[in-house]
This record gives C-alpha cells, structure tokens and sequence, in this order.
C-alpha cells in the first residue's frame, strides 16, 4: 500500500498538486517528502509544538477576506458576496475548532464531552477572537490563543458563559460547580505531558507553498497513545 500511495503522490506533485501526509506513523513518507523538496513536520515529545486553537488555512482565508473587503470598500466597490462568504468560513473554523478541542478532552479525560461544554468551548472561544474594543481578547488569526488562554477565559467567567452553563446571574459559585469537570479536564490536558505539545504556539504551520507535506508522528513513544491521537487529530483538523 505505501509504494501504490508514493507512486500515485509523485504523479501528483508532478501534476502540480500539493501532496499531504497527515499522520505518518511508521514513517512511510518522510524520506520521499525530503527528495521531493517537501516539508516535513515531526510530532512528538521534543520536537515541534501544534496549537490546536490556531486558525491554520482557514484563518489565512479569513484575513485575505478581511483585506479584499477593506479594499474594495476603500474603493467604494461592490462586496458582492464577500460578506456572506466570511460568515461562512468563520463559522466553519469554529466548528473545526470547537470539534478539535473537543476531541483532545474526550483523548485526554477518555470519556465524551456534554453538550453544554461544547456550548462554553465555543463561547469562550469567539471571547478569545473578539477585538478588545469589543469587550473580547483580541486574537486572530495571525496572533491565535493557546489553551492556557482558553483555561483563563473559563475559569474567570462572564454573563455569557453563566447562561451557557444554566446558573444565574452572577453566581460564580454554581458556575464554579457546573464547569469543574471541564476546567479539570482542560487543566489536565495543559499540564499533563499533551501540554508539553499542544499548549504553545505553532512551530511550524503547514506550508501549502510545497509540494508536499508531511507531518511524521513516528517519534511518538511506542504505547503513548493519548499523545499520537492528538497529533493524529489536531494534523487531520488543520489539513
């Protein structure tokens, strides 16, 4: 299988496409992505850091959207459909990023996620990206929150966050009761040996410039499976 997957990635580099390894385990792609004069991206205890709340290539696409309707309004030209196409992308990167997250506290804690915590993950995240002007964090794509950010945001709490978690207006002890178990698990997840690779900045983003990129998680210890399904899930997100 992994020769049939290499001949059919050289024929379509060759083509002009870029190639994505997302998740080598053996690796069976490196040293390919290496000859071809890709980008390979190594996984794992002592090599790069991923942030999973990165914007990654949508939040690139959010920007070039940000600027062609700076531009054309600039000009006093017609948006046309770019209004509706940024809510659309905007919405998909935080479902991406709500589903991510997620799915590193189900790895981490190995059990499922409330509906009502998906609810404060993804509050606490347009919190983060709201402009400071506007009463949020004021992140972005280009400057992105880590999950220490997102931790800080939760634990301190606001009159959103109270109606996400059914408690009344200011009672920050029910709120301190509903979202322990969430908070406890995002702690664990940032403190624990996953945050020595996922709470951080990006080391290296993916580079659509390439012909082909590869992200080897084969440096993983063998049986640390907490630490290869979160590279294996936050890789598969980005790409």
């Amino acid at each position: 299988k992994s020769s049939l997957v290499r001949r059919l990635a050289e024929g379509n580099i060759a083509q002009g496409h870029t190639t994505l390894f997302l998740g080598d385990i053996k690796p069976d792609f490196a040293v390919l992505t290496h000859a071809l004069g890709g980008q390979v991206i190594t996984g794992g205890y002592g090599y790069q850091q991923i942030n999973p709340l990165a914007a990654g290539g949508l939040g690139a696409a959010l920007m070039r959207i940000d600027t062609e309707i700076a531009d054309r309004t600039a000009r006093g030209e017609d948006l046309e459909n770019l209004p509706d196409l940024w809510s659309s992308v905007s919405a998909d990167l935080r479902s991406r990023q709500v589903q991510t997250l997620a799915g590193l506290l189900e790895i981490s804690r190995a059990g499922r996620v409330q509906d009502f915590e998906e609810t404060l993950l993804s509050s606490a995240l347009n919190i983060l990206y709201t402009p400071k002007e506007q009463g949020g964090h004021g992140f972005d794509g280009a400057h992105p929150p880590i999950l220490a950010d997102l931790y800080a945001v939760l634990k301190e709490g606001n009159d959103t966050l109270l109606e996400d978690a059914a408690v009344g207006a200011d009672d920050m002890l029910a709120y301190a009761r509903v979202t322990a178990n969430l908070r406890q698990s995002l702690r664990a997840l940032i403190q624990g040996p996953l945050g020595k690779v996922l709470n951080g900045q990006t080391t290296e983003p993916l580079n659509l410039d390439y012909p082909a990129i590869c992200v080897d998680v084969s440096r993983v210890p063998k049986g640390d499976r907490k630490l290869k399904a979160a590279l294996l899930l936050v890789c598969w997100a980005d790409g």
